[in-house]
């Protein structure tokens, strides 16, 4: 029986890599919690070159399937290019339907997307460490902090939902007013 994938370190949430401590002081829990949005950063960089490489070898390989083809009907004068050619346009129609219903490309936009929230969430946090003393340090800011963070993976996983809802890809999601900062 094949062994399971581990999953990722931000798919185990906040209390594993707060290594299940509770009652944290405000300082330390914020200093878990920008650890948490690293590891995201790490798992969105992951699927973002994973979905890029399948994106381009898409397009490279119809590009270079159909310019085959139009070689294949081109230089043969006696119309035998055509034996060749169909089969390789009939390989471009294939990976032309393919990156509609994988989205691979528009995953790929949603993952830099999701990467630059993610960074400018952790800048915010990394401000906010580094110009506020410790005793000055707030919950309420943490918990700002985790909106946020639930709100850029909201927006990744309402963006991929509407992806395969079409089975085409969809514009960016629009994005949603958070409701910690009203």
């Amino acid at each position: 029986m094949p062994t399971p994938p581990e999953s990722h370190p931000s798919e185990r949430g906040f209390f594993v890599l707060s290594q299940q401590q509770s009652g944290l002081p405000p300082r330390e829990a914020i200093i878990r919690f920008r650890e948490v949005v690293d590891e995201d950063l790490n798992w969105a960089d992951h699927r973002k070159a994973r979905f890029r490489r399948r994106a381009v070898a898409v397009k490279v390989s119809s590009l270079v399937l159909a310019g085959l083809s139009t070689v294949a009907l081109g230089v043969d004068p006696d119309g035998h290019g055509r034996v060749l050619a169909l089969p390789l346009v009939a390989a471009v129609t294939v990976l032309a339907g393919l990156e509609p219903y994988m989205s691979w490309r528009s995953r790929w936009v949603s993952m830099e997307e999701a990467r630059y929230e993610l960074n400018r969430l952790r800048d915010e946090i990394d401000f906010y460490l580094v110009t506020t003393t410790a005793s000055d340090q707030d919950r309420k800011r943490l918990a700002r902090y985790f909106a946020d963070q639930q709100r850029i993976w909201r927006g990744v996983s309402k963006q991929w939902r509407d992806f395969r809802a079409a089975d085409t890809a969809a514009p960016a999601a629009k994005e949603q007013p958070d409701a910690t900062q009203q």
